[in-house]
């Protein structure tokens, strides 16, 4: 499996397709997650930049993917989005994106359900007549660690055929990469102001070295799921986080519009990752954008979502797409990674820095050489008349090799008279 940080690509709006081209090759991702561009994903695909891509279709029939439950019959959905693209295995239609919103706000009903429902029917026609899906794309927060089990049907399927399903999730962190690792900002702070709920998770050097017993609220939230799924007894799905990166987190907004961290020139306020140039900047003064923002994203790469493995040491998160790259619409210029093509040096080197190295070979353990049988049951006379022929033929081997070399020898010093002769006769 190749590396999990990928890219969330707007396939409209790549800017420059020689400088997706060097970013892939940096990051060398196991996916790429690409919108509305399914010519330029198979040819990404075909040319071995990612193993796997996963096909979002912003509109389909005029409908947005966050209303598609809605609007959309599943068999009308595979027909128009699905169904031709079932002949490569390394091609996933990705399904809803973000159609929880507000969560399980009343007014929606059984929303949810509804959801859940219309996926399962889609994924039962993909078990018959083919086509690989990234289900759900939930944005993060969305479900409440006590609601998964309204997921049930989708998380069971996605078990039963992992082959033809990943569950799609969106995480983002507020600000650093450990908000939310537990209740409060992070610094500990809480909204009051007053109370100190745990030691402060800020500079890289206070981010913990290893986060596993901590709650994750924000990236790492996917952890609930599979608490869920261990306490009903069903087993994990393969997970893609299908969006990722920084924004704005509403549970600690406060923290983040407190007038202690600074503003970045250009910025009204704290969400994508250029917005946070400043208070990155005071942090670790040091660093560059893009270099805090790729010890970042590495940081979780390898304390977050590098934490379950299958038995074959395969990742259950299979990749994080870091979005976007965009040169579309304006507001999402501090997000877009597109233009800072030094990002993707930096987690290059940090990729490379971190690769685990190749296990020693072993050298080949050799038979033992056949025991030879002892010298009183070997008849004397054989052994005499054997070193005897060895003797003779190493004495004819000897001479043979003693001719050979005279022969050279002779025939150099006569070349060697030669070329003296004729540096003599151009000399007259």
């Amino acid at each position: 499996m190749k590396n999990g940080i990928t890219i969330n690509i707007n396939g409209a709006a790549i800017g420059s397709l020689t400088n997706l081209e060097i970013a892939l090759t940096r990051l060398d991702p196991e996916w790429l997650v690409m919108m509305d561009n399914d010519d330029l994903a198979y040819w990404l695909i075909s040319k071995e930049y990612a193993n796997k891509a996963a096909l979002r279709h912003y509109s389909i029939g005029g409908v947005k993917d966050g209303s598609l439950h809605r609007t959309i019959s599943a068999r009308n959905y595979y027909d128009i989005a699905v169904s031709q693209h079932t002949a490569d295995e390394r091609i996933y239609i990705y399904t809803t994106n973000e159609p929880l919103y507000p969560p399980f706000d009343p007014r929606w009903g059984n929303d949810t359900k509804k959801l859940v429902d219309w996926h399962v029917k889609l994924m039962n026609i993909c078990i018959n007549e083919g086509g690989r899906l990234v289900v759900g794309n939930i944005g993060v927060g969305k479900v409440q660690p006590a609601k998964w089990d309204v997921f049930r049907p989708m998380l069971n399927l996605c078990a039963q055929y992992p082959e033809k399903f990943v569950f799609g999730i969106h995480e983002y962190f507020g600000g650093v990469p450990t908000s939310g690792f537990i209740g409060g900002a992070p610094d500990g702070t809480t909204a009051d102001g007053i109370s100190i709920v745990h030691e402060p998770f800020v500079t890289p050097d206070e981010w913990p070295f290893n986060p596993d017993d901590l709650t994750k609220w924000h990236c790492g939230r996917f952890n609930f799921m599979l608490q869920y799924l261990d306490d009903v007894g069903i087993n994990y799905p393969r997970i893609l986080v299908t969006e990722h990166g920084a924004d704005r987190l509403d549970d600690i907004a406060f923290w983040l519009q407190h007038s202690e961290r600074p503003r970045t020139e250009g910025f009204d306020s704290l969400r994508g990752w250029k917005s946070l140039e400043a208070l990155w900047a005071k942090l670790e003064p040091d660093a560059t954008l893009e270099s805090f923002y790729a010890l970042a994203l590495h940081y979780l790469d390898q304390t977050v979502y590098s934490e379950h493995v299958w038995l074959n040491g395969d990742r259950i998160v299979e990749g994080q797409a870091v979005f976007t790259l965009n040169f579309g619409d304006i507001q999402w210029f501090q997000f877009n990674v597109g233009d800072r093509m030094d990002l993707f040096s930096q987690i290059q080197f940090l990729l490379d820095v971190t690769a685990p190295s190749l296990p020693p070979v072993e050298p080949p353990i050799l038979p033992s050489p056949p025991v030879d049988p002892p010298v009183d049951a070997v008849l004397l006379s054989d052994v005499l008349d054997e070193l005897e022929t060895l003797e003779i033929n190493q004495r004819v081997e000897f001479q043979s090799i003693e001719e050979g070399v005279s022969t050279m020898i002779a025939q150099a010093l006569t070349e060697l008279e030669r070329v003296v002769q004729r540096f003599k006769d151009a000399l007259k």
